[in-house]
Order: structure tokens, then sequence, then C-alpha cells
């Protein structure tokens, strides 16, 4: 037999598995709102440091992480007023939306992935 007329090779697996789905394009929201819920958790946490550490009020940085942390804490930015230590203050009333952040993410993750 020549070359020419040999059967084409079936397609790989790879080729198979580029094919779009449903299934698949719920596994990429469901990643995409888990990456977007732990990405505003990080801000917080940045947040926290930036307030810990007393990083300078005026710098683009801290503006910036400032601004998005304000609109991130879900309310509860005033939730604890401890007498002292300060820092207290500030490690509770971001670092408890961080984590519900964190799980809004995950129990969104699995919701989306479950159809």
């Amino acid at each position: 037999m020549s070359a020419d007329s040999a059967p084409p090779p079936p397609p790989s697996s790879r080729t198979r598995s580029r094919t779009f789905t449903p299934r698949k394009a719920l596994g990429w929201l469901a990643s995409l709102v888990k990456l977007v819920c732990g990405l505003i958790a990080l801000l917080l946490v940045v947040y926290i440091a930036f307030t810990l550490g007393k990083a300078n009020p005026a710098n683009a940085w801290a503006i910036f992480v400032s601004t998005w942390a304000q609109k991130f804490d879900l309310g509860l930015a005033n939730l604890f007023a401890p007498p002292s230590p300060p820092w207290l203050a500030v490690v509770l009333n971001y670092g408890i939306p961080a984590l519900i952040w964190l799980v809004i993410g995950s129990l969104l993750s699995r919701l989306i992935r479950r159809f």
C-alpha cells in the first residue's frame, strides 16, 4: 500500500478532550468563582498587613488596597471595637470577611460543579 491510501489515524484523546461541553464550561466557571473569591480574601489579608505594618496611607498601593478592602468587607469593618490591643480590631474586622469570602468561594464552586 502506498502512503496516500493509508487510513487517517484515529483521533487522539487530546483531540477529543478539547471539545466544548457544558460540564467543562461549568468547571471553568466554578474555578473562576473560587479564584475571584480567593483574590478578594488575599486583598483583605494584604490590607491587614498594611494596617498592622503602619503602611504610608498616601502610598498608591496602600490607597488601592484600602479602597477595595472597604468595598469587600461585607459590612463587618466596624463590627468589633476591642479596647486593647488596637491591632485586634483590624484582624477581626477584616480577617473574618476574608474567611467568609473563602467559604463563599468554596460553596459556590461546589454548587456550580454539581450542575
